[in-house]
């Protein structure tokens, strides 16, 4: 479960601490515990198909939860095709997906 650090009760909006970085995305270390991500078709499809990776293999390794946010889904089918990412919900120009914890890692 996600763990607001502040209500606000005018808009029933949940706040948590929003940290921006300016890297490079593939060398990006995930934080431990539940995440939101928010894309906003941020790569090319070569570096989206290995940020997404990197992310689903973190999230395999330590189940926890995980909302991905992506707007203007030029790339949804490199999350589409992976069965650990499931549609929540659906708008012209996003998607909301959120990792199925219950997915095993694919046996090697």
């Amino acid at each position: 479960m996600l763990q607001p650090s502040k209500t606000c009760a005018t808009r029933k909006v949940l706040l948590s601490e929003i940290r921006l970085y300016c890297m490079d995305a593939t060398e990006f270390q995930l934080p431990q515990g539940n995440l939101v991500c928010f894309f906003s078709n941020p790569f090319a499809a070569p570096v989206m198909e290995k940020v997404v990776g990197l992310l689903t293999r973190s999230l395999v390794d330590q189940r926890r939860e995980c909302l991905l946010i992506y707007l203007f889904p030029i790339e949804r089918a490199l999350i589409d095709a992976d069965r650990h990412w499931e549609v929540l919900e659906e708008r012209q120009s996003s998607v909301i997906y959120r990792f199925n914890k219950a997915q095993r890692a694919p046996q090697v």
